[in-house]
């Protein structure tokens, strides 16, 4: 059996992007505005505290409470913007047959964002 050897600037001279033009995706929420107040993005984990107070669990101190920064914010960072029919497609069929109680809490996660939050998707440029 052969061994194939490659170094990483071989492989991305034959591509358009260089490893370090990577852009990463990413998204923010926001609370939805009441009485004209203006769009204020807030932090991600103070969201999770109300999802979980919501969803009637303790908070956890290292994962997102039922995982929806992982399913739901991949996919708002990916183009599928809060109240669109494929985001809620794509949380349902997230984990297919294998768990639809957890599908069902992640669903409840997601109608409780659409009801309370505004989302924006963007990607960062440039170093920081």
């Amino acid at each position: 059996m052969a061994t194939v050897r490659f170094t990483l600037s071989s492989v991305t001279a034959s591509l358009p992007f260089t490893a370090v033009s990577a852009m990463p995706n990413c998204f923010q929420l926001s609370r939805k505005p009441t009485n004209g107040e203006p769009f204020v993005a807030l932090p991600l984990n103070s969201i999770d505290e109300a999802i979980a107070e919501h969803m009637g669990v303790p908070v956890h101190p290292t994962a997102w409470c039922y995982d929806w920064y992982n399913v739901i914010g991949f996919a708002i960072a990916m183009g599928k913007p809060l109240g669109s029919a494929e985001l809620r497609q794509r949380v349902a069929d997230f984990w297919g047959d294998d768990d639809r109680t957890y599908t069902a809490q992640l669903l409840k996660v997601l109608d409780y964002l659409e009801a309370n939050y505004v989302s924006d998707a963007f990607v960062e440029i440039g170093r920081r």
